[in-house]
């Protein structure tokens, strides 16, 4: 049986102690930070650097616009420094709050286990697999607000709480154009998998329909609309490829090229995982754990495709879609089941 999150104030200091805990190596103004900083002063200020390339033309809708307009909106009321700090401490709370309450309210852990997933979220970045699949990031960035919220809608989605799952999984969207739509979809089809697995009616997955149509909905008006009215050349195929994974980071898209070290940790990873599920307690039975072990097994599934349709074939699509960060998934799953 499901219990209530009633948070003891134990559990509340924890919590806080999680919170603060990264601030302890905190970083502003480093790495991906210093990219993002002028297109939000660009949005604030019309004639920042007008005339500079890179402003110019990333100022301009893409990836980073919401994130970068929530930002240039707060920054009216507090300086940036301070607005970085306070999301920082926001974000960190979200991934140790979802995760505490996923591992005691749905996996039925004590409040140790419960603070020790959640400690493990936040403080351990887990195997370097693609270099992207954190679920908490060293400097702030979009992704920071996008794993929780992502996170957050994989649990109410488990829950049968289909639209608000899509209010969480839409919000994650609209920071990450990618993280929120791969979570998304993995969610959906590791929760219809699940219910197929405890033998529901196939009939019930029609169940998932409206909200996964509205998510859709949602997506195509938020990315596909605007996309299709921005002005600005685009690049061939070829091109592309050339460009992004093949130059500028093949350590995020080309799996042939990661270390065998990183796939070694995965493969470790993965086994404990199994471990943990083999020797689960007599009886034991949840949702959230199947919907876990489905999960998984369809990212390290679309990983192994991305070697063949990325690496093999230079598929554009399969590229752009960066199937490695969606390892978060994997990382998280572990955590929770440990």
């Amino acid at each position: 049986m499901r219990r209530r999150l009633d948070l003891s104030t134990r559990d509340i200091t924890l919590l806080a102690v999680l919170t603060a805990l990264p601030l302890l190596g905190y970083q502003f103004g480093v790495g991906n930070q210093v990219e993002q900083f002028p297109i939000v002063q660009r949005l604030r200020d019309p004639h920042f650097i007008a005339g500079d390339f890179y402003t110019d033309s990333a100022a301009r809708f893409g990836p980073r616009y919401y994130y970068s307009l929530l930002l240039s909106v707060l920054t009216r009321i507090a300086s940036l420094p301070v607005v970085v700090l306070l999301l920082t401490c926001a974000a960190n709370l979200a991934l140790a709050l979802v995760t505490f309450a996923a591992a005691r309210t749905r996996l039925g852990a004590t409040a140790a286990g419960a603070a020790i997933a959640a400690a493990l979220a936040v403080a351990n970045s887990s195997f370097p697999l693609g270099l992207a699949a954190y679920l908490r990031y060293e400097s702030f960035q979009p992704a920071s607000l996008a794993v929780p919220l992502s996170l957050l809608g994989f649990v109410l989605l488990g829950d049968g709480k289909r639209f608000a799952a899509v209010a969480a999984f839409f919000g994650a969207a609209l920071f990450h154009p990618l993280i929120g739509p791969q979570a998304a979809m993995i969610a959906f089809a590791a929760c219809a998998l699940a219910d197929l697995a405890a033998r529901k009616p196939i009939g019930s997955l029609l169940a998932y329909v409206p909200s996964g149509a509205l998510f859709a909905t949602l997506l195509f008006v938020a990315w596909v609309l605007p996309g299709t009215s921005s002005h600005g050349g685009s690049l061939s195929s070829e091109e592309f490829f050339a460009i992004f994974p093949a130059f500028r980071s093949p350590h995020h898209y080309l799996g042939t090229t990661f270390p065998l070290s990183h796939y070694v940790q995965l493969t470790a990873f993965v086994a404990a995982m199994a471990v943990l599920v083999v020797q689960g307690r007599v009886g034991e039975r949840s949702d959230l754990r199947t919907r876990l072990i489905f999960a998984t097994g369809i990212v390290l599934v679309l990983c192994a495709a991305s070697l063949v349709l990325v690496d093999g074939l230079h598929n554009r699509i399969a590229a752009s879609a960066q199937i490695f960060r969606a390892l978060l998934i994997v990382k998280w799953a572990g955590f929770v089941l440990f």
